[in-house]
């Protein structure tokens, strides 16, 4: 007889996220009953380079080995309290990496259309987590040295922007860098780093 996996415990999970620092245990509490959960065992892949990215990737439980799409040397690992696949909510897309679990992961994940309903039914949380996101990737594509030209605004300078000139003006960013993709599968929700949680 199989083995029934425990369920995890969604809103200490997503507590951990760097991306949801400044959320309030309310706004965990919606997205943790919105939120699915997938389970992937170690050696299978989460997701491959080229198939559409349509999910926000919460890793509540082990490790991801991210891998480029033409295969060879993992590039980095993705562990608990990170995520993968930001952007896919914001603007349709594909993944640039390739994602193999190292261990038994367990990933928390939010769907472009569970997203786009939370506009309706939660739309201050849904805001609260565009402006997550866009907050990540500035930090992210600052990191890969390719937003200074273009005057991304950084995390202290987020909150006094309005939320949508922050969103155009990153999105205006990712289509300047995409001349290069080299630097950009962190900005595109394939992070290799983790990120100290900010005071």
């Amino acid at each position: 007889m199989a083995q029934v996996q425990p369920s995890i415990d969604k809103p200490a999970a997503l507590r951990a996220s760097h991306l949801l620092r400044e959320f309030t245990d309310v706004g965990l509490k919606i997205l943790a009953d919105l939120a699915a959960q997938k389970r992937v065992g170690r050696g299978i892949f989460a997701f491959k380079a080229g198939e559409a990215s349509d999910a926000l990737s919460f890793v509540a439980k082990g490790t991801l080995r991210l891998v480029p799409r033409e295969g060879g040397d993992p590039l980095g690992e993705v562990s608990a309290g990170d995520t993968v696949g930001g952007m896919s909510l914001l603007v349709e897309g594909e993944h640039v990496l390739s994602a193999v679990a190292a261990t038994d992961v367990e990933l928390l994940q939010i769907s472009r259309s569970v997203f786009e309903e939370m506009k309706k039914t939660h739309p201050r949380t849904a805001l609260k987590l565009t402006l997550a996101l866009a907050q990540d990737l500035a930090e992210r594509l600052r990191e890969a040295g390719v937003v200074e030209a273009v005057g991304v605004p950084g995390p202290r300078d987020v909150g006094e922007a309005h939320p949508l000139d922050v969103v155009w003006k990153i999105f205006a960013c990712v289509d300047i860098a995409e001349v290069d993709r080299a630097p950009i599968g962190a900005a595109f929700g394939n992070s290799v780093r983790k990120k100290p949680a900010v005071g």
